[in-house]
């Protein structure tokens, strides 16, 4: 493409991807103090388990699938591999849900003993929750890094704005003064089905756009030893 029509492209991809990042902080604040005034001081606490339970488990389960989806599918979108872009896509999403399917069956299995270690009683009575939010965020953030490789950022940025700005409007207007713990994981699902509802749509949506050049199979070798380099430097952090 001609320079100038680069720099615009690059200009506005940065100007997306700065309204993201701002309107993404400024709404998380924001829900972070309507949850602090309208619940109690344990359900508050219990909220923060919850977080940290699905970062803990995502961050053991994600398999390197991310780091693979940020190197590979740029290079294999540019080369015109359009096969090998669509199966990677889908390997990826899969490879998320699997990982999934292993932190809630590790959940279930140990459902006293996470609620002893976590010092959360209520634990395995928001399991259902849990799950279902396991599930949807973490589908979701494998389909924000191919919208990243598609270079979608207006829609991948508007899309994170739109979430966050549901999830306050939720907090905010429906959530009662001294609210469930229920209630705020529920909640939490259906602003990241909407959330993971969009990015699929779009990402599966661009698959119709991309060139068919190339037909090469796919590096797997390559690919999973980047992916496992990556992953295991991630968890020695």
């Amino acid at each position: 493409e001609p320079s100038g029509g680069r720099l615009r492209s690059m200009l506005g991809d940065s100007f997306y991807v700065a309204f993201g990042s701002y309107a993404t902080l400024g709404f998380s604040l924001l829900i972070n103090l309507i949850l602090v005034r309208k619940l109690s001081l344990a359900n508050y606490g219990l909220y923060s388990v919850m977080l940290s339970a699905y970062a803990m488990g995502t961050l053991i389960f994600s398999l390197g699938a991310l780091p693979i989806i940020q190197r590979y599918l740029p290079e294999l979108i540019a080369r015109g591999n359009r096969q090998g872009a669509i199966q990677l896509k889908r390997i990826a999403a899969g490879i998320h849900l699997v990982g999934s399917l292993i932190i809630a069956a590790i959940c279930w299995g140990f459902q006293d003993q996470l609620a002893a270690w976590l010092n959360a009683p209520e634990f395995p009575g928001l399991l259902p929750y849990f799950f279902l939010f396991l599930l949807l965020k973490f589908e979701a953030s494998i389909y924000e890094e191919m919208l990243t490789a598609h270079r979608s950022q207006k829609f991948r940025n508007l899309a994170l704005a739109g979430f966050q700005a549901a999830k306050f409007a939720l907090y905010w207007l429906l959530l009662p003064q001294g609210g469930s713990i229920e209630t705020v994981m529920l909640y939490l699902v259906l602003s990241n089905a909407l959330l993971l509802g969009m990015m699929m749509a779009r990402a599966f949506g661009l698959d119709r756009d991309l060139p068919a050049g190339t037909d090469e199979p796919l590096p797997w070798r390559r690919m999973i030893r980047y992916g496992l380099l990556r992953y295991t430097t991630t968890l020695t952090l």
